[in-house]
């Protein structure tokens, strides 16, 4: 079986990425893998001898659209593609829609989240999702998003959860120990609350300061440590001024490896105050390093992160919520320590990489195999 795979993630073009890791397992269960991604230049990428990218560069996104659709044409004349898999439902999506129907290939679309939710967005992709053979999404909750907003039929429909590598992050080794200690010394006996991710709107960081600014007018030895970068850093370190808090709150920029793994292991607590969120990696990270979650009820929350078992799961936007939660676990600390126990057993059910490997080699076999019947 030969796979065709329409990526919107660039970083598949640097081979040492965790993204082009991930790729390359793709190729080892099936004959071909090939990935078609937009890029800043044209070029062509050997993964593996299974295993081929091309980087298609334009000044447009007409123009990246049109490169795609020839790229992808030229390979589908050369060669029998029995699936195609895109990374969205949008103009990936009708991309790989109006390649399926040219070339007979079966087609599988991933619903990974809805960000930039719009009417046409929307009549996109109900479109893509009713021409899709299998629609792949990462939790329960998406799956209800897929039924009920886009009327794609739950029989179409498969729940695989990401898989989060955590290696680099070093929990349990000797190494880590060493960081986490020397974090926790700096720390002192502040009640220290830690956050992860992209500084975008979605993510809502206002509302986790403000939530913060209040709580520190309760408990004044806490400090917010902040990992991440994104267009909104220069505005919400205006707001951690006018909050009077700056002393208060750490912004780290990016940070992998056993600095973030340090980072996590060392804070009293994980808070997530998404809007919207299609999985949330960072909760299962968060999860392995045993740290109790305060998040509001989105992504993988009622999946692996559950309410009043391993977090405390708040409203989304609730202000109030999240300064109420904050408090229980800073004077309950029996509670903290339930949630450390709960978190790192809630991780040990998690599906391992190569479950999720033959999971999805066992969706294409079997859409394919559906596609030739129809067909």
């Amino acid at each position: 079986m030969r796979v065709l795979s329409l990526s919107l993630d660039a970083h598949i073009l640097d081979s040492s990425s965790v993204v082009a890791r991930r790729t390359r397992a793709y190729g080892e269960v099936v004959a071909e893998y090939v990935v078609l991604v937009p890029a800043v230049a044209t070029r062509e990428v050997m993964l593996s001898p299974k295993v081929t990218l091309y980087g298609v560069h334009s000044f447009s996104k007409p123009g990246t659209f049109i490169g795609l659709f020839f790229q992808a044409r030229r390979l589908l004349r050369t060669k029998t593609f029995e699936l195609i898999t895109t990374q969205d439902a949008y103009f990936l999506g009708l991309l790989g829609a109006g390649l399926s129907v040219l070339y007979g290939c079966a087609l599988e679309v991933q619903a990974h989240g809805v960000e930039k939710d719009s009417l046409l967005r929307r009549t996109l992709a109900r479109f893509v999702y009713g021409r899709a053979h299998v629609v792949r999404t990462v939790s329960s909750r998406l799956k209800r998003v897929l039924i009920e907003t886009y009327g794609v039929a739950e029989e179409k429909i498969v729940v695989v959860p990401v898989h989060v590598d955590v290696t680099s992050l070093g929990f349990g080794t000797e190494e880590l120990t060493i960081k986490t200690d020397a974090l926790r010394q700096m720390n002192g006996n502040k009640f220290t609350i830690c956050m992860v991710g992209r500084l975008v709107s979605v993510k809502n960081y206002p509302l986790a300061l403000r939530a913060v600014a209040g709580f520190i007018q309760l408990y004044p030895e806490t400090h917010l440590h902040i990992v991440g970068e994104g267009g909104l850093r220069p505005s919400l370190e205006k707001l951690v001024v006018s909050l009077g808090v700056h002393e208060h709150v750490t912004f780290h920029g990016d940070k992998r490896g056993l600095e973030l793994g340090a980072l996590y292991a060392s804070s009293d607590v994980f808070m997530h105050t998404a809007d919207s969120e299609g999985y949330g990696m960072v909760l299962i990270e968060a999860l392995h390093a045993g740290l109790p979650i305060i998040t509001t009820d989105v992504g993988c929350v009622g999946d692996i992160v559950r309410d009043s078992e391993n977090a405390l799961v708040v409203p989304v936007g609730s202000e109030e919520a999240l300064v109420q939660a904050l408090t229980r676990l800073h004077e309950e600390p029996v509670l903290l320590d339930t949630f450390e126990v709960a978190a790192k057993n809630s991780v040990s059910s998690l599906a391992t990489f190569e479950t999720v490997i033959r999971t999805y080699k066992t969706t294409w076999e079997t859409v394919v195999v559906t596609n030739k019947k129809s067909g």
